[in-house]
Order: C-alpha cells, then structure tokens, then sequence
C-alpha cells in the first residue's frame, strides 16, 4: 500500500516536470515560450495545490462583467497560460520561495472562513464568491490579509498582462514583452 503510494507520488512528480520541460521547450518562431531562457532550470515551482490556488484567483482577477451584469471568466488558454508562466518564474527560483508559496496557497484556501464566513476553501467557490472574497482581503483592516492577496496579484498580474489579448489590450504595439536583441 505504502509502496503504491509512493510510486503514484513519484509518478506525479516525473509528470509534472515532463509538463513543466514541454511547456517551455523552444518551438519554430518562438525560442522562448513564456519568457523561458535555455539556460533555465526548467523545473515545475508549484505544487498542484498552488496551480488550483492561482488558477482560481488568477479567473477571479481577470474576470469581467458583460452587457447583462454577469461575470464572464476568462478563456482557459489564458488561465493556463498565467499559471504556466508564474511555475516556471518561481521553478527557477529557490526550494525556498516554491515552499513559500505553498504555504501562501494553504492561507488563500482558508480566506473564506475568515473574510465571507464561509468554512469552505478558495478553490471551491463560485466565481463570484472568489471575487468577493478577493475584495474582502484587499479591504481588509489587517494589514496581513492584504499583503496576502498581494502575493499573488501582483505576479499572476504580471504574467496575465505580459503577452496575447490582455497585452494588446493595453495598447501595447508588440505581440509581448519579448524582444530578440542582436548583439553586435
């Protein structure tokens, strides 16, 4: 039993770094997928936990509402474009900070309880209740709770606007942030 636990865990972990690998792996007109570099550790930097958590915040935080006044959530490309983008932005960083992130995911699951007093987690509420629990942390009295939010909002931020319809939305006039520069 023990043994089958551990090679289905082992067989995880090999998965999602074959995900991770792929996903930034260089492809015809674009050697650098999502800001990857080949000199990049290519490891996953999330757990799956922590893929959920941002995922649910990241549709949280790019939700818009249409012309009826109903929340619309993003396509899912673009969810999983921004999650992609931040595992590998924290792989490629410290042990440390993907433990740092866990642990900030195991908060945001408990939001809820603390800030709409509903004892259920993050992951599992509804898109609109995310988007209020969202802005219960950012007007939070405690301080914690709104640095809490911050932690994840300001990278899935970053990666969200960094390339695609969101960049263009902005006025940007490139396809993303990325420029080839020739040294000479």
């Amino acid at each position: 039993m023990i043994l089958r636990a551990f090679e289905h865990a082992r067989a995880e972990l090999n998965a999602r770094w074959m995900r991770s690998v792929q996903a930034f792996a260089p492809r015809p007109g674009e050697p650098h997928p999502a800001g990857a570099h080949p000199l990049d550790w290519k490891r996953s930097g999330l757990s799956g936990i922590a893929r959920g958590v941002c995922r649910s915040i990241t549709e949280a935080l790019l939700a818009d509402i249409d012309e009826r006044g109903v929340l619309v959530p993003p396509d899912s490309a673009t969810l999983d474009r921004v999650v992609d983008k931040v595992d590998l932005w924290v792989g490629t960083a410290s042990p440390e900070l993907s433990r740092a992130f866990f642990a900030l995911s195991i908060a945001l699951q408990g939001a809820p309880a603390v800030t709409i007093r509903k004892p259920r987690r993050f992951t599992t509420l509804s898109l609109a209740d995310r988007v209020r629990v969202l802005e219960a942390l950012e007007d939070h009295p405690n301080g914690l709770f709104s640095m809490l939010l911050t932690a994840f909002k300001v990278p899935l931020a970053t990666a969200a606007f960094e390339e695609g319809d969101l960049l263009a939305s902005t006025g940007f006039p490139r396809n993303d942030l990325i420029q080839a520069r020739v040294v000479r």
